[in-house]
């Protein structure tokens, strides 16, 4: 199965412990940006969209830095890779697998589709259940690589955490998913042989002013509120 396949590519180049930091930071620096929004004196729905803008500027930052740390490469400002289909965004690649991030209104919808998300769901086009008519297909990478999000679904309730966070793989016409589980699911998914047994050793993370805890919590993504990745940036003016 199609689902099967994607999920056996993530575990085999993506290491369990390097999903469970990525998730601690997230979850870190929104409980970050959160705090601060109440220390300003914000509550409500002004509490809940600086949170998001604050969360997603942090990590734009430190998101990248973790993946390199990680033995991973960022790709910035390039084309996804064994394709000519631009990315405004920046890409985690582990291996064969490029990591994204988005946000979500609700847990299971799909996220905005803006220029980068619409090409990599095109780099899927290997892996996906989608039909197209003759010709109108798009190539197939020349490289084996697969595009993944991360997406995250803020709690309306609690500027410092979030309600949701799952890691799927869109279809290559972008109509749903190829690919959709909570992240702590899929964590807990990884056996003891495939964890990571195909991903080159990496040293551990560096400090980032962060405290990540480790072994798989609860997880919640980041982003702003309203998909404020897609307001502020290259892709609808988003990084």
């Amino acid at each position: 199965m199609a689902a099967e396949t994607v999920k056996r590519i993530i575990r085999e180049d993506v290491k369990k412990d390097q999903l469970i930091d990525v998730a601690d930071l997230l979850r870190s620096t929104r409980k970050l940006a959160g705090d601060h929004a109440g220390a300003m004196g914000l509550a409500g729905r002004s509490a809940l969209r600086i949170a998001g803008f604050s969360a997603y500027e942090i990590q734009t930052k430190r998101l990248p830095e973790l993946t390199q740390l990680q033995g991973g490469i960022v790709i910035e400002g390039e084309n996804f890779p064994g394709t000519e289909l631009r990315s405004f965004q920046p890409i985690s690649r582990y291996g064969r697998v490029l990591f994204g991030k988005a946000s979500i209104p609700d847990p299971g919808e799909l996220p905005t589709q803006n220029v980068t998300r619409a090409n990599g769901a095109k780099v899927n086009v290997r892996h996906g259940t989608a039909e197209f008519l003759p010709g109108l297909a798009p190539p197939a990478p020349s490289e084996d690589v697969l595009y993944v999000l991360l997406l995250t679904c803020r709690d309306r309730n609690d500027p410092a955490k979030y309600q949701h966070v799952a890691i799927a793989a869109l279809e290559p016409d972008f109509s749903g998913f190829i690919f959709y589980e909570s992240l702590d699911g899929f964590i807990a998914g990884y056996g003891e042989v495939e964890a990571g047994a195909s991903a080159p050793a990496a040293p551990a993370p560096a400090s980032l002013g962060l405290e990540l805890k480790k072994g798989v919590a609860p997880f919640q993504g980041s982003e702003a509120p309203g998909n404020a990745s897609d307001a502020t940036g290259s892709d609808n003016k988003s990084p």
